[in-house]
Parts: C-alpha cells; sequence; structure tokens
C-alpha cells in the first residue's frame, strides 16, 4: 500500500490513508481520514456489538421511531422506483409498449380459459367474507386472491379462488400458497 499521511489525505479528500504504523491494538491497516480511527479495531467493535445484539437492544429501545423510519425509507425507494420506471418507459417506448402488451395477452389467455367478471362478481356475493389466511373477518375490504398465483400456472377459475383481506393478499404476491402458509404459521 502507498503511504499517505493523515493531512495529505485530508487535502486530497480520500476516505482512508495508510502510514505504515501500528495503532493501540497493534494493526497495521488503512485508517479513516474522518476519524483517524483504525479500520481493523472498527470492524471489531462492529463485530463484537453484533455478537452481543446491541444494534438488536438498539432498535427495541425506540421501535416504533424505527419502524417509522423504514416506512418513510421504503416509500422514498418505491417512490425513486416509480420515476427510474416512468423515466426508462420514456426513453424506451417501443420496448416499453411490448412489455406491457405481452403482459396483457398473457394474462388475458390465461384468464380466458376462466370465469367471467359477472360470474366472479356473483362467486363474491355467496362468499363469506372472512380471510382464507388470517380468518380476519374482511366484509367492508377484501380482495379475491388466486390460491395458485396465475403467474405460476394457477387457472383463473372457482376452485383456485379465495377471499382475502388487502394486507395478505399484498404478503403473498405471487408466493406458493404452501410456503406463504408457512411462512404465517399456518403450516409447521
Amino acid at each position: 500500500m502507498k503511504l499517505v499521511s493523515y493531512s495529505d489525505a485530508k487535502e486530497a479528500g480520500l476516505k482512508f490513508y495508510f502510514t505504515g504504523k501500528k495503532c493501540k491494538r497493534n494493526h497495521v491497516s488503512e485508517r479513516y481520514t474522518s476519524t483517524g480511527g483504525c479500520c481493523e479495531c472498527v470492524k471489531e467493535k462492529t463485530a463484537k456489538q453484533v455478537y452481543e445484539g446491541y444494534f438488536k437492544e438498539l432498535y427495541n429501545r425506540d421501535i416504533e421511531a424505527s419502524r417509522k423510519k423504514l416506512k418513510q425509507r421504503r416509500k422514498r425507494e418505491r417512490e425513486a422506483g416509480v420515476v427510474r420506471k416512468s423515466d426508462w418507459a420514456k426513453r424506451n417506448p417501443e420496448r416499453s409498449k411490448a412489455i406491457k402488451r405481452s403482459y396483457k395477452h398473457r394474462r388475458r389467455s390465461i384468464e380466458r380459459a376462466g370465469i367471467s367478471g359477472s360470474e366472479l362478481h356473483q362467486w363474491c356475493a355467496k362468499q363469506s367474507k372472512v380471510c382464507y389466511w388470517c380468518w380476519v373477518d374482511c366484509n367492508k375490504d377484501y380482495h379475491v386472491d388466486h390460491y395458485i398465483p396465475l403467474s405460476k400456472g394457477g387457472k383463473h377459475v372457482f376452485e383456485n379462488l379465495v377471499i382475502s383481506c388487502p394486507v395478505c393478499n399484498m404478503r403473498k404476491s405471487a408466493k406458493d400458497p404452501y410456503d406463504w402458509a408457512q411462512e404465517i404459521g399456518r403450516l409447521f
């Protein structure tokens, strides 16, 4: 490694520098320009904290604030993803159109062998509005879920439909029903 002094690293705007000298714990490694701390010492300290559950304890101290931060970060990432996708679609209009057309036709071909919209409406009217997955009453707000997802070869027929609460349906997404049931504790 090239020897660089702290002042030269700071002046050059480097994140790390290497002096070749030992730290307090006898490590000869790079140092952080921001703090002057040894990189190996920081790695050891972080590993020890993870092992001792420091970060889990820190998270549990203020779990609501942590969850709020996580929700905000996911929302920002989702919004950034939407912007990124729409920018790509604007730059690639033909490719975007082809992808949408392909998806629409694939889904219609699967559904064509299944039930119609009016038959689905009648089926929904006859069903008790209790979530198939978590048994929560969802009379006012429910989704019709494909037990075996269309993307996994499921058909759009009565035998493959279940009433689901919006939360379970969105979390299940296109997962295999057995994997999903095990994930939520229905299978052991």
